[in-house]
């Protein structure tokens, strides 16, 4: 069975008490009533469903203006809380990006199981794809579900709004048989959240999507990674990276279908990854990731022609961990890539591993200039985006240095790379960063995982919960 569901949010009214605008259960009353369509259970058991499922936490509520003011024509109202959305299971949030009709879709899994294998999640996860409006109440909810695992990677909006992708990757079947362990697909929806099209790509190795990117001419850029390839009780493949365009079908009666224009898989006998991706206003591809040898790993730059021919490789670091995590173009048309370090890149270093960004010659491949920054413990960096000013976020994750306690950051640099401010929260669990974007107000929010207390107030309603919240730089 196959599982397609659009949630949307009628209403939400919310009722506060004393304590600094905290929200704690004294001090927050939340009534929402939703409207199901085309689900596969009924409408009661999805109401109780999604009526438990987005809770606020800790406020933020002079940001972004008062209710009802407007930023270029889109709304901007007071975000209302951070969000904090769970099951009795695991549930991660790993991607989000500005809507441009305003406000912010976010996308993950929910109902998954952690811990158990290689690749996480397994169980019956849904992919899930939410889109929130300025002040954080839900408009609506896409969920992709199959009796196997279902995970949404990343997504992609048209500059229109009315062109939604999402990237993700199914052990199911949600377009044609799977062929192997998990196949990658791309789910496209309209600016309301409904289904218009499914592709499905794999083969017996197990694809692990992680970046989505639109192109100049209309096509759909992904980069990630096969993970490694255990058949039997033997390790067959490590993992290695790969690069694929997809464009609009020609004919078939439906404009938003999708077909594979290219497929580049990489083959080594290492472990290589992609986690960065970039396409600029020429359709270059710029990938980014890290190349295993000889026990380190080297932090690289790829770049595509738009048909996929490489051009040039360019090395920035090597270490046990170092990896370039992410690669973006401003909208000032430069390059910029951010990613981890155990080495002294900058004019310092700050703690057992830093994060690094890159300005980068989209031509050449050579550095302009190098930032370090972090702290005493091991900071990863996931996530890189841009606000109006050429001003450039990085969002990640800080480990201590026992390993025992992670927590969530993020960092605000010039255009020059010179580091402008930082935030920061932790609780006495885990909790991870995976995505960051900048909203139509202006606004810098983040999303993944907590499995603690991450917003005051609410505790997680499984093993893990995602969270959207929004930063104060």
């Amino acid at each position: 069975m196959r599982l397609e569901c659009t949630v949307v949010g009628l209403d939400a009214v919310e009722g506060r008490g004393q304590g600094g605008g905290a929200r704690t259960l004294g001090g927050l009353l939340m009534v929402a009533a939703w409207l199901l369509v085309g689900c596969g259970e009924t409408s009661e058991d999805r109401l109780r469903e999604g009526a438990s499922s987005l809770a606020g936490g800790a406020g933020h509520g002079g940001r972004g203006g008062a209710g009802g003011s407007e930023v270029g024509g889109l709304p901007c109202d007071a975000w209302q809380g951070d969000l904090l959305t769970g099951t009795v299971q695991s549930d991660e949030l790993m991607a989000i990006v500005a809507d441009p009709r305003g406000g912010l879709l976010v996308a993950g899994y929910e109902a998954g199981i952690t811990g158990t294998t290689n690749i996480q999640p397994s169980g019956d996860a849904r992919g899930i794809v939410r889109k929130v409006a300025s002040d954080g109440s839900l408009v609506w909810e896409h969920r992709i579900d199959t009796p196997g695992t279902e995970t949404v990677e990343d997504l992609a909006v048209s500059d229109d709004g009315a062109s939604i992708y999402a990237l993700g990757r199914t052990s199911g079947a949600l377009a044609g048989a799977n062929q192997g362990k998990f196949d990658l697909f791309v789910r496209t929806l309209d600016g309301g959240g409904a289904a218009l099209h499914t592709l499905q790509l794999g083969n017996e190795r197990p694809q692990h999507p992680r970046k989505l990117s639109l192109d100049p001419a209309g096509g759909l850029v992904v980069a990630g990674y096969d993970d490694i390839y255990v058949p039997t009780n033997y390790v067959a493949a490590w993992q290695d990276p790969f690069v694929l365009r997809l464009s609009p079908a020609v004919g078939g009666g439906n404009a938003q279908a999708l077909r594979l224009d290219w497929w580049h898989q990489d083959d080594t006998s290492e472990s290589d990854v992609l986690l960065g991706l970039g396409v600029d206003v020429k359709g270059d591809i710029f990938v980014s990731g890290s190349d295993g040898a000889g026990g380190e790993s080297w932090a690289n730059l790829r770049k595509l022609a738009p048909d996929g021919t490489l051009r040039w490789v360019h090395q920035f670091s090597s270490g046990m961990y170092d990896a370039a995590t992410s690669v973006a173009v401003s909208p000032g048309g430069d390059l910029f890539v951010a990613g981890a370090t155990f080495r002294k890149l900058g004019a310092a270093q700050f703690g057992q591993q830093d994060v690094f960004v890159v300005r980068v010659d989209a031509e050449t491949g050579v550095a302009q200039w190098i930032t370090q920054a972090g702290w005493e413990t091991s900071d990863y960096p996931m996530a890189m985006t841009f606000d109006a000013h050429q001003n450039l976020y990085i969002a990640g994750t800080s480990t201590s240095l026992d390993g025992m306690d992670a927590g969530v950051f993020a960092m605000k640099l010039s255009p020059s790379g010179e580091l402008v401010g930082t935030w920061r929260r932790d609780s006495p669990a885990f909790e991870e960063v995976f995505g960051a974007a900048v909203d139509t107000c202006g606004r810098l929010f983040v999303v993944g995982y907590t499995e603690g207390e991450l917003i005051p107030g609410k505790l997680p309603s499984g093993e893990r919960d995602g969270f959207v919240m929004l930063t104060d730089l």
